[in-house]
């Protein structure tokens, strides 16, 4: 890429129309940081963005710029407000992930790491309204370089997950952050773990030869172009050719299975049919699949009485009958084709067809689990704990008896592959009897019920086709595994105990330091005293106690404790993916998963003043405003609230009590961006931001107590009410998980948009709507709603603030002089009037992790600051100094009125943490006279100085470009991190 030196801080990359660029690319940096930018995608990314339509003016990056989610953060991109586009991406977005190696399940029952997916495949979704498991589409995937905690999340039945902090996972209380969860606390799980998806070798299955063969041997002849309409009909539904890999094939596997188990293709009068036989709400299940093919079907319903004659005499039953019927004689045709017999089956010498036998272990399991939700007896317990052998028998005339082993031998060999014990195929004494025919005699094949195979069965192959037994699989292989670990735990105690015995222990000291809830003072005696085996799980509640205490209303999902929680080292990327359904999440490794600014507050304070009380001061604001991941302020905010604070901003929290009416003047917006419609809001954001205004958050989200170390600019600093040594609050926080929602939620509407709207996107990352589309209107009134929640977030913590200081000072804090600088966005569009080429033209600003830095004279600059020019804040890393700037004329005419917003990163912080020892930071900031609270030590090296670029250089950039003049330099004494 041929960046081009134009100033003593400026690059360029100048347009290449032959990569769909609209314009150049500016770029703000000194040499030295411009190497670090190259080092990763900021300056594609920026490449990328030039190509969206109605840009105008130059694409800029800051010199805090680093690789963001699409955009870089401290990028800069308008666009035409008549004929251009409004794109999330370009605002700031954040993703919640993760690691590479995450299960993910999809509607073939199968897995493949998270770092696979892509958009348009499907995943496996909870849907938490109807208690199952349903198919979803995947709208995007993402990824991005780990700069978050990564925990690790075990519970008691053995499953596990690796997930950054901020991460939902689905638990009693709704989706709650894994940085939240506790050890005790429960999440959703499920028991079905299925099988790793492998490509398939492409071989053809079904082909027009075959299907010619499979008429033929039905005897339909040419009469009526009958071949030709049957060879069309498959032709236009793409089935006339199925190979091994074809996406058709695992609906065609699964109805070949279920048919082979309980259906039949049978002639009547000239016409051919298939029917299938089964629940009603497993055949709608048959139903909706066939339709994916193209296929129509219809479900039938009739009472019946039937009379049979068995070794044990003449029985007669009723019968509630449920039917599927398909009356496409092709669809017939491609069954017998797939290898499904035609008539009735018991007459009919037939095989697991070889290519079934030859397939991948998943597609084997997807026949078998069809067959098995047809044929195979449901998950049963002879006395509460210990689970009978699952079993199914096949019929057939005396006469194909060997047919009919061979046919349970191919099950045996496919289950074999499978890793799950079968045991031989057995005659089943009683089963002849005399039906319309002729005699038939039954063989049945058992899968062996120890705990080790049973789990492998449950939770490998399972059914399909058969909701009942798929919720009850999946609760037998967790209780299961439950028995298993009691099993495992009353062996190792039973160990101990003869070893402790063996070595003199007193039998009352053994039971005293061994007796538990799974083992108890009776168990440990036994084990002592007497013959010894394997322990027994008597003590284990019974599999419907298990049910009843455990399964999540009726789906086969059941709550498990967190059995340990840990922090990772983890520095490869994370990954996440949206989903196309209202229930926000899927399954990975079988548990279910789903605004930022700067405030400057002065005071009449110097360091003299404060220091001697500086730790109190930092206990105070510790205490009052609530910090780190998920932090909540409790103080009964309704949803009403919520919408009034994300509608009206600063001026809503005014109104109930938090601050002062001229606060309201001093913030970007006057508190307020107007076009804020909270019903644009989804549910899940609203529910996101109920208890969260008020509270910092964590990350890079910060408080400190600074000191003005030095004035650069002596006549703005006094218009600004700055002076030497005096003591400032710095804040920097935003909207905290409601913004997040709201970007989450749109993104995900916009990539629906791109499809309706036939968009090709050189970076899906990038997703936009037009100007003046509903899908625009509705993303711009949400985030909206998110900016005006950051500002009242911002102005309950001012509140908040004041209130410590009152505290610590015991005076009123207009006595101390507490008064808002400014309030300045930094993650935002905005609709603005610029001049680009000499004419005057409304555009929509996107500032992605930059600042707002406008001169004298422009109406948007609060009045008293009007004849210096607008106060820009810009916060450094943790122990360097922060500044105030004063926004420039050279702002509007190269940067559309911007400049940077603070320090950037250059290392992500699972580096930092492996790289940079907590006890250096600490060390640094007591040499320099700096206290800390913080609720994690961890977060000490994360957001440690070096892990950002020096914020020296940063603003000596933007003052050297000039785009804005430094004002003051501010210098912590006191951090507050999440």
């Amino acid at each position: 890429m041929n960046l081009e030196k134009t100033g003593e801080v400026r690059f360029e990359i100048k347009k290449d129309e032959s990569k769909g660029m609209r314009t150049d690319v500016v770029v703000y940096t000194n040499e030295r940081m411009l190497e670090k930018i190259k080092t990763d995608r900021t300056l594609q990314q920026a490449v990328n963005a030039t190509t969206l339509p109605g840009i105008v003016g130059k694409l800029l990056l800051m010199p805090d710029a680093h690789e963001g989610y699409g955009f870089p953060v401290g990028g800069v991109a308008a666009f035409d407000a008549n004929n251009g586009i409004i794109s999330p991406g370009l605002v700031g977005f954040d993703i919640n992930c993760l690691v590479r190696d995450t299960k993910v399940y999809d509607e073939n029952g199968t897995w493949r790491h998270i770092s696979e997916f892509k958009g348009g495949e499907t995943v496996a979704t909870f849907d938490s309204a109807r208690n199952r498991t349903i198919n979803t589409r995947v709208l995007l995937s993402m990824s991005k370089m780990n700069d978050k905690k990564v925990l690790r999340i075990r519970t008691r039945l053995g499953k596990e997950i690796n997930t950054t902090e901020d991460h939902p996972i689905l638990t009693e209380r709704g989706m709650v952050n894994a940085g939240l969860l506790k050890q005790g606390n429960t999440v959703v799980i499920n028991g079905f773990d299925g099988l790793k998806y492998t490509r398939p070798l492409r071989a053809k299955i079904v082909s027009r030869d075959l299907l010619l063969e499979a008429i033929d041997s039905l005897g339909i002849g040419d009469a009526g172009n009958a071949k030709t309409q049957i060879l069309n009909f498959l032709g236009k539904r793409g089935l006339e050719e199925v190979c091994s890999d074809d996406k058709k094939l695992p609906v065609l596997i699964k109805v070949l299975g279920f048919i082979l188990g309980d259906g039949t293709i049978p002639r009547v009068e000239r016409r051919f049919y298939t029917t299938l036989y089964g629940k009603e709400e497993d055949l709608l299940e048959i139903k909706r699949d066939l339709e994916t093919l193209g296929i129509g079907s219809n479900i039938r319903h009739r009472s019946r009485h039937h009379t049979i004659t068995t070794a044990y005499g003449k029985g007669e039953f009723d019968h509630e009958e449920y039917s599927l019927g398909v009356g496409s004689t092709a669809f017939c045709i491609l069954l017998i084709a797939l290898g499904a017999p035609f008539g009735n089956r018991s007459a009919k010498a037939y095989r697991v067809p070889e290519w079934i036998i030859n397939s991948e272990d998943w597609q084997k399991r997807l026949f078998l689990a069809a067959y098995f939700g047809a044929e195979l007896t449901k998950p049963l317990t002879h006395n509460g704990y210990n689970f009978g052998c699952p079993t199914f028998s096949i019929n057939k005339l005396e006469s194909l008896k060997d047919n009919a082993v061979a046919f349970l031998l191919d099950i045996k060999t496919m289950l074999a592959s499978l890793g799950v014990e079968t045991a031989n195929p057995a005659l089943v004494e009683g089963y002849h009897y005399t039906g319309v025919k002729s005699t038939t005699i039954g063989f049945r094949l058992a899968i062996e019920s120890n705990t080790d195979n049973l789990i492998k069965f449950f939770g490998t192959v399972g059914y399909v086709y058969n909701k009942e037994k798929v919720r009850l699989s999946s609760l037998a292989a967790l209780y299961l595994a439950s028995v298993k670990i009691i099993r495992e735990k009353r062996n190792d105690i039973r160990q101990k105990a003869v070893t402790m015995y063996a070595q003199g222990v007193n039998h009352k000291a053994i039971i005293a330091q061994l007796e538990n809830d799974v083992a108890s003072s009776g168990f440990i005696e036994h084990s002592i005293w007497c013959n010894r085996g394997k322990a027994r799980v008597w003590a284990a509640q019974r599999f419907n106690e298990f049910i009843e205490k455990s399964e999540v209303n009726g789906s086969g999902f059941v709550y498990d404790e967190i059995e340990s929680i840990s922090e990772e080292n983890y520095s490869d990327d994370v990954f996440d993916i949206t989903v196309d359904d209202i229930n926000h999440n899927f399954i990975a490794n079988g548990i279910v998963v789903s605004n930022c600014g700067v405030r400057l507050i002065k005071t009449n304070l110097t360091e003299k003043d404060a220091r001697p009380k500086l730790g109190t001061l930092l206990d105070a604001l510790f205490k009052n405003i609530p910090s780190g991941v998920g932090s909540r302020l409790k103080i009964g905010l309704a949803e009403k609230d919520i919408e009034r604070a994300a509608e009206e901003g600063v001026g809503y929290v005014l109104e109930k009590g938090y601050g002062v009416p001229e606060d309201m003047e001093r913030v970007e917006e006057n508190g307020m961006m107007k076009g804020a419609d909270f019903s644009t809001v989804s549910k899940d954001a609203r529910a996101r931001g109920r208890d969260e205004l008020g509270t910092l958050g964590a990350g890079n989200h910060f408080l400190e107590v600074q000191k003005v170390d030095d004035i650069i600019d002596e006549k703005t600093a006094k218009a600004y009410g700055l002076f030497k040594g005096q003591i400032v609050v710095m804040v920097h926080c935003g909207s905290r998980g409601f913004g997040h929602q709201i970007c989450s939620d749109y993104l995900r509407s916009l990539v629906e948009y791109q499809k309706k709207k036939g968009i090709q996107l050189i970076d899906r990352e990038l997703s936009y709507a037009r100007i003046g589309d509903a899908e625009a209107d509705s993303y711009l009134s949400s985030m909206k709603c998110a900016v005006n929640y950051a500002f009242a977030n911002r102005q309950m913590i001012t509140h908040a603030i004041r209130k410590s200081f009152e505290e610590v000072f015991g005076r009123k804090s207009d006595e101390l002089g507490m008064d808002v600088l400014y309030d300045v966005a930094h993650n935002i569009a905005k609709l603005e009037e610029h001049v680009v080429e000499g004419k005057r033209v409304n555009v929509y600003v996107h500032r992605k992790g930059a600042t707002r830095a406008f001169p004298k004279g422009r109406r948007e600059v609060p009045r008293e600051y009007r004849s210096i020019g607008q106060p820009v804040l810009i916060p450094g890393s943790m122990g360097t100094a922060s500044y105030v700037l004063c926004g420039l004329e050279g702002s509007m005419a190269e940067t559309f009125g911007t400049t940077c917003h603070g320090s950037g990163r250059v290392m992500s912080r699972t580096q930092a943490l492996n790289d940079i020892p907590a006890d250096r930071t600490f060390e640094s900031l007591k040499s320099k006279g700096i206290e800390i609270r913080v609720r994690s030590r961890k977060l000490i090296s994360e957001e440690a100085e070096w892990a950002y670029k020096n914020v020296d250089d940063v603003v000596g950039v933007v003052e050297k470009a000039g785009i804005s003049s430094i004002v003051s330099r501010d210098v912590p004494i006191g951090v507050i991190k999440g």
